[in-house]
C-alpha cells in the first residue's frame, strides 16, 4: 500500500518558534479536557504553562496514547479498541484526579 494522504516532509522541516493554534470546535465538544491540556498556555491569568502533548500509536491491535505533562514532567498511558476509544480514555484520565502519572525519564526543561 502506498501513501495517499500523508506527504512526507523534506529535510529541514518547518521553522522553529512558538506555535499557536485555533481552538478545535469538534475536539472541544467531545474532549474538552484533552483540548485544554493540549492548547492552554496559562495556569491562571498571567501565569504561563507549558502545553501538554499526546503521542498516538497502534500496537497489538489496540490504539494507545502517551500523554506528557511537560509542565510537571509526568507521563501517562491509555489504550482503547478504536481511535475514539483512546481519545475517550485520555479524556477520562485528564478529567480524573487519580491517573497513573509517572515521572518522565528526563527532567522537564525550564
Amino acid at each position: 500500500m502506498s501513501l495517499k494522504h500523508y506527504k512526507p516532509k523534506t529535510a529541514g522541516g518547518a521553522p522553529g518558534g512558538p506555535c499557536t493554534t485555533a481552538p478545535d470546535g469538534e475536539l472541544q465538544a467531545t474532549c474538552p479536557a484533552l483540548e485544554e491540556f493540549l492548547r492552554e498556555t496559562e495556569l491562571s491569568p498571567g501565569k504561563g504553562r507549558k502545553t501538554g502533548t499526546i503521542l498516538l500509536f497502534t500496537e497489538g491491535g489496540s490504539w494507545k496514547a502517551c500523554l506528557a505533562d511537560r509542565e510537571l514532567g509526568l507521563v501517562a498511558f491509555v489504550a482503547g479498541a478504536s481511535f475514539r476509544d483512546v481519545l475517550g480514555s485520555a479524556e477520562g484520565l485528564l478529567e480524573g484526579s487519580d491517573g497513573d502519572w509517572r515521572p518522565t525519564r528526563q527532567p522537564p526543561r525550564r
